[in-house]
C-alpha cells in the first residue's frame, strides 16, 4: 500500500530584513504559539517561523492548522501525526485504532467543509525536509531524526523514494546513533518527534521537542513550547504549557 505524505523538500535563503525562529512540535497548542510569538516581539512583517512537525493533535486548537498553513510567515514539516491524519481520516478502523488513541479525537467534532480544508493544506503546504540558510549557518529541519550515515544532501536526495529514510525521517528516536557523529554538510540539525523535558543536543543533532500539548508525567515533568531564535547564536525560549 501507497501511504500519503508530502515527501517533498524545500529551502530557504537567509532572512536579511528579520529573524526566523523555530519551533519544536505544537500539538494543537496555538494558543501556547500566539501567547509565545507576541513574547518574543515576533514581527509578522519580516520575521519567519518554522516548525518541525506534529502540528497537530493532543492539545486543544487542532483544527487551526489550517489557519496557519495561510500564513505568509509559517513554514513547518510534515510529522507523524500529520502522516495519520492523511491516512487514517479516511478510515474508523484505523481511527479508532491507531490515531484517535494518540490525540486524534478532535476530528470527530469539526465539521466535513474543515476537514477538506485541513487535508488540503497538509497537502499542498508541507514538507518532509526544510534547508534553511541562517546567520547561524546552514539548518536542516526533520521531524524525527536524519539517517546517521548520511549527509544531509544525500538524506535530502533519497527521501523521496528511500523507504529506510523515510522511517528515519518519521518515525525514529535511536539518538544513540548520533553518539561521535557529525552530519555532513550542514551547520545544525533540529528535530521534533520525541518529547524531552529540556532541548538535547548530541552531535551536530538538537531535539526541541519538549512536550507541547502534553499533559505533565512522570517522564515528561514540564510540557512546553520550545523556540529557537535563529541568531549568529542560537537562543533558546521556554513557554510553559
Amino acid at each position: 500500500m501507497k501511504w500519503k505524505y508530502p515527501w517533498k523538500t524545500a529551502q530557504y535563503g537567509i532572512n536579511r530584513d528579520g529573524i526566523d525562529y523555530v519551533a519544536g512540535d505544537v500539538h494543537g497548542a496555538f494558543d501556547k504559539l500566539e501567547q509565545a510569538l507576541a513574547e518574543l516581539q515576533f514581527d509578522f512583517n519580516y520575521d519567519r517561523l518554522f516548525c518541525v512537525g506534529d502540528l497537530i493533535d493532543r492539545g486543544p486548537q487542532s483544527e487551526r492548522v489550517a489557519e496557519f498553513l495561510t500564513y505568509p510567515w509559517f513554514y513547518s514539516i510534515a510529522g507523524n501525526h500529520e502522516w495519520m491524519l492523511l491516512n487514517c481520516h479516511h478510515d474508523k478502523k484505523r481511527q479508532r485504532q491507531f490515531w484517535f488513541p494518540n490525540g486524534g479525537g478532535w476530528w470527530r467534532h469539526i465539521t466535513e467543509s474543515s476537514k477538506t480544508e485541513i487535508i488540503n493544506s497538509v497537502e499542498a503546504e508541507l514538507s518532509a525536509l526544510i534547508t534553511l540558510e541562517s546567520k547561524f549557518g546552514k539548518i536542516g529541519l526533520v521531524h524525527a531524526l536524519p539517517y546517521p550515515y548520511y549527509s544531509w544532501s544525500e538524506f535530502c536526495s533519497k527521501i523521496e523514494s528511500d523507504q529506510i529514510m523515510q522511517d528515519w525521517a518519521l518515525w525514529q528516536r535511536d539518538f544513540e546513533a548520533f553518539v561521535d557523529k557529525t552530519i555532513a554538510d550542514v551547520d545544525l540539525v533540529l528535530c521534533g518527534h520525541t518529547p524531552m523535558d529540556k532541548p538535547y543536543s548530541v552531535g551536530n543533532l538538537t531535539n526541541i521537542d519538549t512536550g507541547s500539548g502534553h499533559q505533565s508525567s512522570p517522564w515528561l515533568t514540564k510540557p512546553a513550547l520550545t523556540i529557537v531564535e535563529l541568531a549568529e547564536q542560537l537562543h533558546f525560549h521556554s513557554f510553559r504549557s
